[in-house]
Formats: structure tokens, C-alpha cells, sequence
């Protein structure tokens, strides 16, 4: 890591807007309390409109069906969006010791509103189910509840409409996603703090904008990040020989052999500003 750009790199010190778990966690926060608040409003338009179906106040019921769809339509969203942030605020984990440009370029044009992949490459111990609503909440996110149904004819739209206003208006599936966001929050929680296996590292230069990063413990696999190393050796094992020549007096140097088979591997790409999966 070149020290003149220090501050342009994630660290493990305490950083600042989207640099900063805590401020990620905090929207998030921010978006689950708009939906539950947006969705107990529609509980007590619903309290309202079996009041009104004994009357004759037409215009008042059908006013009272759009509201709470707009009401249970936006709380889904704002709950999705809560859940996308939690996941970002676990990937800045993955980034400690990488510019601060790469980060903001993948989490923009890499993960975007992809869930399962922000849920997949943290690890979390999700179930099959529970992926799948990820991957449901990201079409929820990017078309079917942020626009209006894309219509190819009548019968296609009846359906779609009714499908989507089962997921909206069902507080049963409204709980499950609540229940979810939670286990997500849990777990993200202890990636860098997990008392059992406290997470730690080293970072080794190279040469001026050349180094090794690694870190273990936490609720991650063991993680090493390479900058511009990677083109002298691409095969796995070679990279093993370079690291371990390259770390040869430090101590991590009994970890990463031991844990070589389980340790994710990442290449910095500088030239495509993102963080790439070797293995």
C-alpha cells in the first residue's frame, strides 16, 4: 500500500460515510423503522376499511384499497432497501486494505442490488429459502414494486398484479422478511467480532504499488488479497510459493499454510477498479 495515499484505503480504523459500517447499519435502521411504520399505518387503514364494507361509502372503501396497497408496496421496498444496506455495511470487511475507488466502483456496478451475490460472498449462513428471497427481494427492488408491471397482455397482467399483491399485502411473508433482515444484522455483526475467533491480519509490501493482505478470524474463511501480483504466477500453488517467500519471518506464515485449502484468494485489479476472486 503506497503511504502518500493512505487515506484513500479501508481500514480497520474508524472511517467515514459509506467508509464506515456504522453509518450503512444506521440507514438500514432508518429503513426498518419507515416500514414498520408504514405498515402498522395500513393495519389501522385495514382496522378502518371493515369498518366502512358495513356502509355505503363506496369511495371511501376504494380509497382505502389504493392506500394500503401504496402503504404495504412501499414498506416492502423500504425493508428491501434495509436489507441491502446491512449486507453492504459486512462487505466493507472484505475490503479492509483496498482503495477506497474499488470499493465504490464494485459496490455500485458489482453487487448493486444483487442480495444473493452480497449474501454469498459474505459467507452468512443462510438457507436455500432465505437465498431465494434474496434473489426475490432484488427483482422487488430493481422492477417489480419500484415501477409499474411491464404489460405484454391482459391475461399476463391479471396475473402478475395478483401475484405481486399476495407477496405485498401478506403480514405473514411482511414477518418473514423482518425475521430475515435480523438473522442478516446477527451475523454481520459478528464478522469482525466474534469472541471465539477474533479477527486479525497482516499486510506485507512489495514493491511501491505491490502487496499482500491478509486476514483471519471473525466469522469469515481466512482472506488474501493480492495488488499486481498476480500476472507472475496465476496457477493457485504458485501464488502459494510467492506469498509464503514473501511473509517468510512473519508468524501468519503457520496460518496461511494451515488454512491454504479453505483461504479465499482476491486479486486487487486496479486497471478495472474492482476486488476479483481468484479461488
Amino acid at each position: 500500500m503506497d503511504i502518500r495515499g493512505y487515506n484513500s484505503f479501508i481500514g480497520n480504523f474508524k472511517g467515514e460515510g459509506i467508509f464506515e459500517r456504522y453509518h450503512w447499519e444506521n440507514d438500514a435502521r432508518g429503513y426498518l423503522f419507515s416500514s414498520r411504520t408504514l405498515r402498522n399505518y395500513s393495519l389501522e387503514k385495514k382496522i378502518e376499511f371493515e369498518r366502512l364494507q358495513d356502509t355505503s361509502r363506496h369511495k371511501e372503501i376504494v380509497a382505502n384499497i389504493v392506500e394500503r396497497e401504496y402503504l404495504n408496496k412501499s414498506s416492502l421496498l423500504l425493508l428491501g432497501f434495509g436489507i441491502e444496506l446491512v449486507l453492504k455495511s459486512g462487505v466493507l470487511s472484505l475490503y479492509t486494505g483496498v482503495s477506497k475507488d474499488i470499493f465504490k466502483n464494485d459496490i455500485k456496478y458489482n453487487y448493486g442490488h444483487n442480495l444473493f451475490h452480497l449474501a454469498e460472498d459474505l459467507f452468512l449462513d443462510l438457507t436455500n429459502e432465505e437465498m431465494s428471497l434474496l434473489m426475490k427481494m432484488r427483482v422487488f427492488i430493481e422492477k417489480e414494486i419500484k415501477y409499474p408491471l411491464e404489460i405484454s397482455n391482459d391475461e399476463e397482467y391479471i396475473k402478475k398484479i395478483n401475484q405481486r399483491s399476495n407477496e405485498i399485502w401478506d403480514d405473514h411473508k411482511y414477518s418473514v422478511w423482518v425475521e430475515l433482515y435480523n438473522k442478516i444484522k446477527c451475523q454481520i455483526g459478528a464478522i469482525d467480532h466474534c469472541e471465539e475467533d477474533v479477527m486479525h491480519g497482516g499486510y506485507w509490501p512489495i514493491n511501491i504499488d505491490e502487496y499482500i493482505h491478509y486476514r483471519r478470524g471473525g466469522k469469515l474463511p481466512p482472506i488474501i488479497k493480492i495488488k499486481n501480483c498476480i500476472s507472475r504466477d496465476k496457477k493457485t500453488e504458485g501464488l502459494k510459493s510467492f506469498i509464503l517467500q514473501h511473509i517468510d519471518e512473519s508468524p501468519y506464515r503457520i496460518y496461511i499454510e494451515k488454512d491454504w485449502d479453505i483461504t479465499i484468494l482476491y486479486q486487487v485489479n486496479s486497471k478495472k477498479l474492482s476486488l476479483q476472486k481468484i479461488s
